[in-house]
């Protein structure tokens, strides 16, 4: 594996630094990135993988707080570059350019991890408390706005159903969806849907024809994210798939799929992107998007680095 762009999702950091020490995090990082680099592989931080990290920062009575805290240090350590969230790149496919607003935004991310990693990170924490709070609030806005747009979806979908489970009572029509879900317009109306989502509350132009296009290049673009929200309909039809679940963290679903806008069939100054995810279904996304190779579970990234997993590290 020689030039790509390398992604971790986020529990990747969280176990590699789970029960180290500081000194023992900022080690582990040094090796690996000296192995990356002579392997002339980049990496690049997930935007989302960098607010879901500082989000468990805004408390310290956070379960995940002292893990959070040496996985952001590992991050930074580890990262050469930053990957926006998704939004940007869809504002970057559908208009040309970026809000000024969510630039700033993802840069004051991006500055706050390299804060963390290089400096006294409590620190950091405390003297940027206020913009970590609000991290931790753009987070839970985006599950619970996620929550409630699914209920919303399977109320529309099914009006007899319940928030979890859609065409429980007809089999007839849950086999018609489940059907729909195998074509290829399964994904060109997901794709739709976040066109819609990026141009809601703009002034443009588009004729139909040129929305067609971009709602057919966003689908080609991110066809892996769409194929895991493909499969999620696809649960919640078959077995049902409780959203509001706390202690499975079904609404940290919405953030997977935001992760696996990081791989599409573009490159990222000029290399493929390879996330590196022990997330079973994430993988199965990649599989079901005919693009397995951009997905690899951390065991075997770090066989391919030469590197033991967590043993010899």
């Amino acid at each position: 594996m020689n030039s790509v762009n390398v992604i971790f999702d986020t529990n990747v950091y969280r176990n590699l630094t789970f029960g180290l020490s500081q000194i023992e995090t900022i080690d582990l990082f040094n090796r690996i990135k000296e192995v990356e680099i002579s392997r002339k592989i980049s990496v690049g931080l997930s935007g989302i993988t960098a607010m879901e990290l500082i989000s468990h920062l805004a408390r310290r009575d956070d379960k995940g707080f002292e893990n959070c805290k040496l996985a952001t240090i590992g991050a930074g350590i580890h990262s050469d570059h930053f990957f926006p969230i998704y939004k940007l790149h869809l504002q970057q496919l559908v208009f040309g350019r970026l809000d000024s607003s969510d630039i700033d935004a993802m840069n004051g991310i991006s500055k706050l991890v390299d804060q963390i990693s290089k400096n006294d990170p409590e620190k950091i924490i405390n003297q940027y408390s206020e913009q970590i709070k609000g991290i931790y609030e753009i987070v839970q806005l985006h599950k619970s706005d996620f929550i409630s747009t699914y209920h919303q979806a399977v109320a529309k979908v099914d009006p007899t159903g319940s928030n979890n489970h859609i065409f429980k009572q007809s089999k007839q029509h849950r086999i018609q969806l489940l059907n729909f879900l195998k074509t290829p317009q399964a994904v060109l109306w997901l794709a739709q849907g976040y066109f819609d989502k990026t141009i809601k509350g703009r002034s443009h132009n588009f004729s139909q024809l040129d929305a067609e296009l971009k709602i057919s290049e966003i689908a080609r673009c991110f066809k892996t994210a769409f194929s895991l929200h493909v499969k999620l309909i696809e649960r919640i039809a078959t077995t049902g798939y409780d959203m509001t679940n706390n202690k499975k963290n079904r609404a940290n679903t919405i953030f997977d799929i935001y992760q696996l806008f990081c791989i599409n069939d573009e490159t990222m100054r000029g290399k493929r992107s390879i996330f590196v995810t022990d997330d079973i279904w994430l993988k199965e996304a990649a599989v079901d998007s005919g693009f397995p190779e951009k997905v690899l579970d951390s065991k075997t990234y770090f066989k391919i680095l030469e590197l033991e997993y967590k043993s010899d590290l």
